[in-house]
C-alpha cells in the first residue's frame, strides 16, 4: 500500500488527495502526549496511603486525561503534500485547514522545557490573513519545517527567476522602442 492509500485508510476525515498530489511527510504525534495523565496517575498512587477518597478521584481524572490524550493523538494531523499543507485538529469540533504554498507566510517550531526532554514540539503554520494552524506534541516537527521551508524557497526562487525574465524582456522591449524613437529623430 502506498503512502497516499495508507494515509487515507488511516483517516477517513482527511479529504481526498488531488490527482498528481503526493504525500511528502505527515506528523508523528509523540507518545509523550500522555505525560500529564501519567503524572496524575502517579499522584493518585502516592495518595493511596494518605487520602483514600482522593485516590479514586485522582484515578478518575487520570483516566479521563489519558482518554482525552488518546483521542487527541488519533485526531491531530498535519500532512505536507507536493501541492498544499493539510492541518486537522479537534475531535468534537474538527477544524480542517488547507493551505496552498502561495498562502503560507511562516512555519514555526516551539519547544517547551518538558518538550525538549520528552522529544516533542508544537508546529505552527501561519497563512496570509489571520489563518494559523498549530499541532502540539509533534515528534518530527523540525523535519516538517525543513520540508515546507524548502518548498517555499524553491517556489520563491522560481518566482524570482520568472520575474527577472519578465523584467529583462520588458527592458529589452523598452530599449528597442527607445532605439526606434532615436532613429526617427535622426
Amino acid at each position: 500500500m502506498d503512502a497516499k492509500a495508507a494515509l487515507l485508510s488511516r483517516d477517513r476525515a482527511l479529504p481526498g488527495l488531488r490527482d498528481g498530489e503526493n504525500v511528502l511527510i505527515s506528523t508523528i504525534i509523540s507518545d509523550a502526549i500522555y505525560w500529564k495523565g501519567i503524572a496524575v496517575l502517579i499522584v493518585a498512587i502516592l495518595f493511596l496511603l494518605i487520602a483514600y477518597q482522593l485516590t479514586f478521584f485522582l484515578a478518575f481524572v487520570a483516566a479521563l486525561t489519558l482518554g482525552f490524550e488518546w483521542l487527541l493523538q488519533k485526531y491531530l494531523l498535519l500532512v505536507v503534500t507536493n501541492q498544499r499543507v493539510l492541518i486537522r485538529r479537534g475531535f468534537l469540533l474538527t477544524d480542517m485547514i488547507q493551505l496552498q504554498y502561495s498562502r503560507i507566510e511562516s512555519v514555526e517550531v516551539q519547544t517547551t522545557l518538558i518538550g525538549t526532554f520528552l522529544g516533542y514540539s508544537t508546529l505552527m503554520v501561519s497563512g496570509t490573513g489571520s489563518r494559523m494552524g498549530y499541532i502540539p506534541y509533534v515528534a518530527n516537527a523540525m523535519a516538517i519545517q525543513e520540508i515546507i521551508n524548502e518548498i517555499l524557497q524553491r517556489r520563491d526562487t522560481s518566482s524570482n527567476e520568472y520575474l527577472d525574465k519578465q523584467a529583462r524582456a520588458q527592458a529589452e522591449a523598452l530599449a528597442d522602442v527607445l532605439d526606434e524613437h532615436e532613429e526617427k529623430k535622426i
